[in-house]
């Protein structure tokens, strides 16, 4: 449920960007039980606000070399060019918690639950994780293919998401 949130509200965040919007992710926004209850919505969960609108200034970035990520070879256990659009996926408080493995050509997602910064995140790194994954997707529109593996490996400090190939 997480990364599915994840994955299609960046999708819409990279859409309203792209028509000249400015979006923020909420994850300690908060919804009154009212404003989620009714006769189709009981079963519903809030999970996280995305709110957008037109921006005063200019965007804060004009290139990818403004972001402050983690370089290739500390999310990757083969540093892959092609992972690049999750690189630069943006996540809670800039925590980039996933790490990807690869087996030919299946590359395997991985999120961080080892200590710090990621226990105090929870569910926000699963959202990560789908935000991570919709970067791949949309860069990877007509290739890419989402799956769960049975014999996903066992890495230390972190939790296997899902396999893709690209």
């Amino acid at each position: 449920m997480y990364e599915n949130a994840g994955f299609m509200f960046q999708q819409l965040d990279l859409y309203l960007q792209s028509i000249g919007m400015g979006v923020c992710w909420l994850g300690m926004g908060k919804m009154n039980n009212k404003d989620i209850k009714g006769s189709e919505q009981d079963n519903l969960k809030f999970v996280i606000l995305l709110a957008f609108g037109y921006p005063h200034d200019d965007p804060p970035r004009s290139s990818t070399s403004e972001f402050r990520r983690k370089a290739l070879s500390e999310i990757c256990d083969i540093p892959n060019p092609k992972l690049e659009p999750a690189r630069l996926a943006p996540s809670s408080v800039n925590s980039q918690p996933w790490y990807f493995t690869h087996e030919n050509n299946v590359i395997q997602a991985y999120r961080s639950i080892g200590g710090g910064i990621n226990t105090m995140l929870g569910d926000m790194n699963r959202i990560d994780m789908g935000i991570a994954l919709a970067h791949m997707y949309v860069a990877n529109p007509d290739t890419f293919c989402f799956f769960k593996s049975q014999n996903a490996k066992n890495i230390k400090g972190y939790k296997y998401t899902g396999s893709f190939t690209i």
